[in-house]
């Protein structure tokens, strides 16, 4: 095999880095519809998973050169993210309370991996409360609702997690955001190698990697990791619609950055500092791309803030 046609195996794993973060932004779009509509089960979400990644399969950031720097740094960047996911999982947390998150993220991925609506029915403790008017029962990431407790918070990622669970049970779930900190990293490394090359780019992911922050959110149900995933692999999508304006790219990539507001309620920061960026691009762009990129930052700013 020459080194100037690389097979199939080495292309894909080339563009790894910028196909993953599009997948989870698709497979979270979903997750976030069927558990709203109280639909969440595997005989839903999958079939409308595989329909939606089929139909916008061709839908990802332009292409990066298939040279062998590209390649090469690509490779490494999915050997260091799949060590960095063997030693986490080994260290994974394993936080099941009721108090504040991770714990309350975590039990409501174990919930919807085995139901298909959040809403927890409470049934007998209900009618306890009722018999003792005196007794109460108190939690900061839960509220009663008539009979139900409702978790606070989106929904998105508990669901992310909870597909882990249909797999692997309570085992599943604790691992799940291992396996997202994975793909925020190599989210991070397709931005990088866009702006300081397949090579250095491994440096920023690299020191990404070893932060406790990043470790410690990783290893437990933190939001942080999708947001991560969602937030670069956007602007990995809008770096290239800059590059080459297309509506569908500064649709995705709008899209894909408001859509941090599926599993925080703080994302709709993203969205405005989506906006004020490519605001700033086009005002500093010359007349030859201004109209273009005006165009795009309304859509982008249109889908963001439809994610929202």
């Amino acid at each position: 095999m020459s080194i100037a046609s690389p097979g199939w195996a080495m292309r894909a794993a080339t563009l790894l880095p910028s196909r993953l973060p599009v997948l989870l932004f698709w497979t979270a779009l979903v997750v976030a519809v069927t558990v709203v509509l109280g639909a969440f089960r595997p005989l839903v979400v999958l079939p409308a998973l595989g329909l939606v990644v089929a139909l916008t399969w061709r839908l990802i950031p332009e292409r990066v050169p298939m040279d062998p720097a590209h390649r090469s740094g690509a490779v490494w960047a999915l050997v260091l993210v799949a060590a960095w996911t063997l030693v986490n999982i080994i260290w994974a947390g394993e936080v099941l309370l009721v108090q504040r998150d991770p714990g309350f993220l975590t039990l409501e991925g174990v919930w919807l991996s085995a139901h298909a609506d959040p809403a927890i029915p409470v049934r007998s403790a209900a009618e306890l409360v009722q018999q003792v008017p005196a007794a109460r029962v108190n939690s900061d990431a839960f509220w009663l609702s008539g009979d139900e407790l409702h978790a606070q918070g989106a929904k998105t990622f508990p669901g992310l997690v909870a597909m882990l669970g249909w797999v692997a049970g309570v085992r599943g779930v604790l691992l799940g955001n291992v396996l997202i900190g994975g793909i925020a990293l190599l989210a991070l490394y397709d931005v990088a190698r866009r702006l300081i090359g397949p090579r250095w780019g491994l440096v920023p992911m690299g020191a990404l990697a070893l932060t406790t922050p990043m470790v410690y959110f990783s290893r437990s149900a933190f939001t942080e990791p999708t947001n991560i995933v969602l937030t670069f692999g956007g602007l990995a999508v809008l770096w290239s619609a800059c590059r080459d304006p297309r509506a569908w790219r500064f649709a995705l990539g709008g899209a894909m950055a408001g859509a941090t507001a599926l599993s925080r309620i703080d994302g709709a920061a993203v969205s405005a500092g989506l906006i004020l960026g490519l605001g700033v691009v086009a005002a500093a762009s010359g007349p030859v791309h201004r109209r273009a990129r005006v165009g795009g930052l309304l859509i982008a700013g249109a889908t963001s803030l439809a994610m929202v």
